[in-house]
């Protein structure tokens, strides 16, 4: 079985989907892959799982081990990609030091974490109305086989201010207990081309500029 997808932003109205199964499914450009892990021992999981090796935050990789994405032996835990999941979601012990590593980053450009929180988010940040132009990080997940996955700004951190005024942004990572699953959501997914190759275990992905307009 082959199916291909690309997300445009939930957020924006213009933005086009598409997905495409059997002899449509196809991927072009300057792609990547890794392998899917279908199987722990005998036993099937039930999620697209691959196999991530740690975070990056702004290029600089982040002090998380990479046991907590792997598939336990009672087929808890492990990495997934999934569509039906809005935010990226990550164990509690990678999202505090993903966390802490987003703090310092804007930290040294004059900017603290906002008490107040915003769709459910955890994280956020106000930005002073002095203040025209703030560089977001990129958050790179390094998965098997040197397929680097980069989250840019835009899909990292998501605009949540009063009505008409962007003057807030969030993380759009959240944590979860150290035995659920790690989710790469729809959110960090967005404008990207994913090519599932499930005969050969294999998952293929590239960014797809314009909004996934090709379709």
């Amino acid at each position: 079985m082959r199916f291909s997808y690309c997300l445009g932003s939930p957020l924006d109205p213009r933005s086009h989907h598409y997905l495409h199964f059997g002899p449509d499914a196809k991927i072009s450009g300057d792609f990547k892959t890794t392998s899917l892990v279908p199987t722990i021992g005998n036993q099937r999981l039930a999620h697209y799982h691959v196999v991530c090796k740690g975070i990056s935050l702004d290029g600089n990789n982040l002090p998380i081990d990479p046991k907590l994405f792997e598939v336990k032996s009672d087929l808890t835990g492990g990495f997934i990609l999934d569509t039906g999941t809005y935010v990226t979601f990550l164990v509690e012990s990678a999202y505090q030091v993903l966390k802490k590593g987003v703090i310092a980053y804007f930290k040294q450009k004059g900017l603290d974490p906002s008490p107040e929180n915003k769709m459910g988010l955890d994280l956020c940040f106000l930005i002073p109305e002095s203040t025209s132009n703030i560089v977001k990080p990129t958050i790179t997940y390094h998965f098997d086989g040197g397929a680097d996955f980069v989250v840019g700004p835009e899909s990292g951190f998501l605009s949540a201010g009063l009505v008409g005024k962007n003057n807030m942004f969030c993380l759009v990572v959240l944590g979860r207990n150290d035995n659920d699953l790690n989710t790469l959501g729809v959110l960090n997914q967005v404008d990207h081309t994913f090519l599932f190759d499930v005969g050969k275990n294999q998952v293929s992905f590239t960014p797809q500029a314009k909004t996934c307009s090709n379709a």
